[in-house]
Parts: structure tokens; sequence; C-alpha cells
């Protein structure tokens, strides 16, 4: 397969990020955030706090819609600057045990320019593993490199904002393609691992290799269903989506982790290991670390949390370079 085949949809992807990342400029923001009719936070000095919303307010319906028709409410068109939406709100008193029924008016606001920062450096970031993978494979057109490319396009789809689309049967349609590419991102990315620097033994196997995209279909087909039929409430698709996601990530780990192990010093250098595994390390400690100690602090009122997501860049340009010091006979041209 020529890279040229493949420049195409990587500058579909870039045109559609660029795009994302002007329509933040016309972005509104309620100040809110909300799940199974609940106000779950308020942003404090946002639109919300100045109409009077309170977290825990239950709401009753959105601009004369019950939050509980959500087929609706995700029909309807994008709040534009300056909108106003009247929320019908139950209030309960925690003094008196009282519970009453409020009219909130909230005004909706251009996107704080904090969050517009945090949005354009998630894009940049998205940005760098498409340029990366896109890179390696041209420079480099091995199955490997052609795996990591996939992996740039996934992650790509999911760090570029998304322009706003009116149709919303265009726009659910791109979304759950968007998805699909990115879980096949982080197949692509255990397949890469079990390929690089050398197949491991279970690769071996004549079916491995359509075995690791299985949940990938098995998802997509969950998703066709559920868009045109509709799926029963009992199966848990946030869960089931959840183990996916977390199985790709620990048997990616664990076979990074055992080409490190079973290859010996030198060679680690020259197939670029070492780029590989600190770049993952570096890239992910920060986040980790974060996680960890918001389990006993508050770690938003530690200054330049927000950001600490940047290191995840240097995942991808670690790959990118392993990728390209490790080419040579041990790579399987495609």
């Amino acid at each position: 397969m020529y890279p040229q085949r493949w420049i195409a949809p990587a500058v579909l992807i870039l045109i559609w990020g660029v795009w994302g990342l002007m329509d933040l400029a016309n972005l509104p923001t309620g100040g809110f955030d909300w799940g199974d009719s609940v106000i779950l936070s308020v942003e404090p000095g946002g639109p919300a706090e100045k109409a009077g919303l309170r977290e825990g307010d239950r709401i009753l319906t959105m601009g004369g819609i019950p939050t509980d028709d959500l087929e609706t409410l995700r029909r309807q068109p994008r709040t534009e600057i300056g909108d106003t939406r009247v929320l019908v709100v139950e209030r309960t008193n925690e003094a008196t045990g009282v519970t009453t029924t409020e009219n909130i008016e909230i005004t909706y606001s251009r996107l704080p320019g904090s969050e517009r920062t945090l949005n354009v450096v998630a894009g940049v970031i998205g940005i760098v593993f498409l340029l990366s993978g896109m890179i390696v494979f041209v420079r480099a057109p091995t199955t490997p490199s052609l795996l990591f490319a996939i992996v740039g396009f996934g992650f790509a789809t999911m760090l570029l904002p998304n322009p706003y689309i009116g149709s919303y049967g265009l726009r659910i349609l791109t979304m759950n393609l968007f998805f699909v590419v990115f879980l096949t991102g982080f197949a692509s990315l255990l397949h890469l691992l079990l390929v690089f620097p050398r197949r491991k033994k279970v690769m071996e196997i004549e079916i491995a290799g359509k075995l690791i995209y299985v949940p990938v279909v098995a998802f997509t087909l969950l998703g066709i269903v559920n868009f045109t039929v509709g799926l029963p409430p009992y199966i848990p698709t946030t869960f089931i989506l959840g183990l996916i996601f977390v199985g790709y990530l620990a048997l990616s780990l664990i076979a990074l982790i055992h080409s490190f192990v079973t290859t010996p010093p030198q060679e680690r250098a020259e197939r670029g290991l070492n780029f590989m595994l600190a770049g993952v390390v570096v890239g992910v400690l920060p986040l980790t670390c974060m996680m960890v100690a918001g389990m006993f602090v508050r770690t938003d009122l530690i200054p330049g949390t927000d950001y600490l997501f940047l290191t995840l860049a240097l995942i991808p340009v670690s790959f990118a370079l392993a990728l390209l010091k490790g080419t040579g006979a041990s790579l399987q041209p495609t």
C-alpha cells in the first residue's frame, strides 16, 4: 500500500480539526454541567450562577422540553451566544425540607478564554499525533509505521475539536464515525506493539491480527443497532466500552514492557525502545500523579494542573523516533 494514498484522509482530518479550532470562538456556555436531570456543577461567575442556578437542582424542563426527552433535546440546534434559555428546576430547602419550583433564565455567553485555550492545546496534541504518524509512514512505509499512522488518525479525531454541524443526522453520523476511528486507533496501538520491534509469538496465530479488531467491529455493530432501532436499557454500553478501552490500554502496556524486558540493552537502543518507553512514562506519569493526588486533595486548586496533559504530546513523538530508528530488517514492509 502506497503511503501517498493515506495523505488525503490525513489532510481531511487536519482541515476538519482546523475548522473545529476556528469554531471555538462561536462555542457558547451556560456555565453548568448536568446529568440524570440534576445539576452536577455550576461554574463560579458563569451565566448559570448569575441566574441563580445551584448544584443539586433538579431540571424539569430546558427551553420547554422535559429533560427525560433526551432525543428531542439532542435534536435542538446549538444555542447561540447571547441566547436565553429558561430552565424549570425543582429545589429542596435542606433546612426546611420544602420543595419549590423555580424558573431560571440563563443567558449563554462565550466560552471562557481558559477553556478555549485548553481546547486549542488538545487540538495541537491531536495534530502532533496525526503528523507524527504520517511523517513516519511516508518516510518508512512499513507495517508498524502504517499502524502508527492509524493510531495518529484515531487520536487526532478525538483530540481535535469538532466544528458544529446543523443537521442532527449528519452530526450523529459524524460523531459515531469518528468514535469508531478513535477506537480503531486503540486497537492499532496494540497491534503495533505486538509487531514492533519483533513479532510476538501470539502473532504467529493466523487469525491473531484479526482478533485484535473484533471489539471494534462488535461495538460498531452495536452502535448501528442503537442508531437504527435502539438498544434495550439493560445493555450496559458505557460499561462495555470502558472494558474495551481498559483492555486495549492494559494489553498495549504489557506488550511494550515485554518487548523492553526481553530485548538486550544494546538492541533496545538500536530499535528505539528506550525512546518509546521513556515517552510513555513521561507522557502519562504527570496525569497519573494528578489522579492519585485527586484522591486526597482538590487538584483544581493547584496551579497548572489543567495543562498537565501537554506531556501526552511526548508519546507520538517518542513513538515516531523509535519507529524511524528501529526501521530495518526486523520490520515487515507493506
